[in-house]
């Protein structure tokens, strides 16, 4: 969760979503042997990046590549592998095990720890992601959302159902659609990332991570909104699974209209066990300085979730404010403890979002992630640690779209 969770009315953050690899490197001693541990029709474009610039702050990324470790791919011990490690055996006959903060691997259906593929690919009936820790399906049509199977033994949360644009009152509870012409363009898919078009000028894009679901709602201009909106944003509706509710902290929501900046939760009803997070929606505006959060209205009707994430009219009107924009709702299946420091504050915060941000040559932000060592990831027996190196491995990058 966000550590800052007050309005700004000047600037917005507008960090770089990477997908980061933050690896500890451990050199263990020689070792004689080791455990093995296998126990519908739509246009689609296919894209290409560039990076001519500012302009192209949410230009699709191409296909992501395999992760270069620096080590020879034929020289790894897979039977060491685990969900966040790795380890690779060097000329000397030491070991280098990584332990990465966020998953490299998923369990296949053979029970194998095999490479994380988040590559959006076409299936017959839309796309989908199914080399992760959780599958993602893509309807081929905008209306009928994403499916997200967090849980093999739970249904999948469905999410993005008849996404609109819309305007909202201070109270919140009359929303009106927000009319604008239709959109020329057709799906594209790019990498990780599948964009939807929503309408000229407003675009619906999901990105695929190892451990969430990141939307968002692009603006690329102005929006003209009536005079009487407190709020911009969109409505969307979410499906939970039977027996599941949605909480916030303690209390499950209901019909009753709920306004909030905090994350919200998907839980067993009665085992209160977590299926996924939606994080506090986080406004993104490239150049911006400083963070900026948006705003949940939402109401529960048995396993159906209408979903609203506004932002404030005045602060999308603000003659300072630089376009395109992007409001970022998401759907969380698993983090590990982390987050990121704004280096102007001198400040950190806990949040599900890595931000490494470096615009025109000065750093505003930088990452942080906490790494547990339990009994699964202790050191073999009889083996000793020569030395601890901290990389990072940056292999996309959104906004610039450049590839490492």
């Amino acid at each position: 969760m966000l550590g800052n969770k007050n309005k700004k009315n000047k600037t917005v953050f507008g960090g770089i979503g990477v997908a980061l690899l933050l690896c500890m490197l451990m050199v263990l001693m020689p070792m004689s042997g080791y455990v093995d541990n296998n126990e519908t029709t739509a246009t689609v474009e296919s894209v290409e990046a560039d990076s001519t610039g500012a302009e192209d702050y949410f230009a699709l990324p191409e296909k992501l590549a395999e992760a270069d470790y620096e080590y020879d791919p034929s020289l790894e011990l897979q039977g060491m592998r685990d969900a966040k490690t790795k380890a690779f055996l060097n000329e000397d006959g030491t070991i280098t095990q990584m332990v990465a903060s966020e998953p490299v691997h998923y369990m296949s259906a053979d029970g194998t720890w095999e490479d994380i593929n988040l590559n959006i690919q076409a299936y017959p009936e839309g796309w989908g992601v199914t080399e992760n820790t959780f599958m993602t399906y893509f309807a081929p049509e905008v209306a009928n959302g994403i499916s997200v199977q967090a849980n093999e033994f739970v249904q999948p949360v469905i999410s993005g159902l008849n996404p609109m644009l819309v305007t909202l009152d201070a109270t919140g509870s009359a929303p009106e659609p927000f009319f604008t012409a239709p959109s020329p363009n057709g799906v594209e898919v790019g990498g990780n990332v599948i964009r939807y078009p929503l309408a000229e000028g407003f675009d619906l894009d999901y990105s695929v991570e190892s451990n969430q679901i990141k939307q968002n709602l692009v603006l690329r201009e102005v929006p003209v909104i009536p005079e009487a909106a407190e709020y911009f944003g969109l409505s969307e509706g979410l499906r939970m699974p039977a027996g599941y509710a949605l909480f916030s902290g303690e209390e499950i929501l209901g019909e009753e209209l709920f306004k909030t900046q905090e994350d919200l939760q998907i839980r067993n009803l009665e085992t209160g066990e977590l299926l996924v997070e939606i994080p506090a929606p986080v406004i993104m505006e490239a150049g911006a300085e400083e963070p900026y959060m948006g705003t949940f209205f939402v109401q529960v009707y048995g396993p159906e979730i209408i979903l609203i994430t506004v932002v404030e009219s005045d602060w999308l009107l603000d003659e300072d404010r630089v376009y395109p924009v992007a409001i970022d709702p998401s759907i969380r299946v698993n983090s590990a403890s982390g987050g990121y420091c704004y280096i102007y504050y001198a400040y950190c915060y806990t949040s599900s979002y890595r931000y490494h941000y470096r615009y025109y040559g000065s750093y505003y932000y930088v990452p942080w992630h906490k790494y547990t060592f339990t009994s699964s990831s202790a050191l073999p027996s009889g083996a000793t640690v020569d030395k601890i190196e901290f990389k990072k491995y940056m292999n996309y990058a959104n906004g610039a779209s450049r590839t490492f």
